[in-house]
């Protein structure tokens, strides 16, 4: 796959943080995104949109400049929710600053974030095809478990399976 779906910074290297021999392979193999012209092999639509999940709070939201912003939505705590969301505006809590705001998921770009932190466990599917749970076993330890195109905050898709802790 080509190059053009990384950032600049991540385009010569290399999977570091795999396994050897794996981590001898390039970022670049199995990343696709929004910086491929539509049309290319590397390119995938950006932002990832929800299909189905469970206690999904904390959404985010990044640019191609590399701004990036999370939010908390505490109203889909303990809730399945679905792809309705993106037609209605939600009460949110920005954590840096504590206040609550309101937010338009699919008209500013939302996603879900793949590492929920404040729920202990719970499930979600997006699209491009992406699936990931996780579950708190204790308060030092969160597994997952994913399989698919994973987004990460700086635009771009990794596809492949994943088991084990995560960390901010």
């Amino acid at each position: 796959m080509p190059k053009c779906a990384l950032p600049d910074h991540l385009k010569e290297r290399k999977h570091n943080d795999w396994l050897w021999p794996m981590s001898l392979i390039s970022r670049g193999a199995n990343a696709k995104g929004p910086r491929c012209v539509e049309g290319m092999d590397g390119y995938l639509p950006w932002p990832p949109k929800l299909v189905e999940g469970y206690n999904i709070i904390r959404w985010e939201w990044s640019d191609l400049k590399g701004n990036h912003r999370q939010i908390f939505i505490p109203e889909f705590k303990g809730k399945k929710i679905d792809g309705g969301i993106y037609k209605h505006k939600w009460e949110y809590i920005e954590p840096d600053l504590g206040s609550q705001y309101e937010v338009d998921l699919k008209a500013e770009g939302w996603w879900p974030s793949i590492i929920q932190t404040t729920a202990p466990s719970g499930w979600m599917k997006l699209e491009p095809k992406f699936y990931c749970s996780w579950n708190m076993k204790h308060w030092y330890s969160r597994y997952y478990y994913r399989w698919g195109w994973r987004p990460d905050f700086e635009m771009y898709y990794n596809w492949g399976p994943y088991f084990g802790r995560n960390f901010e």
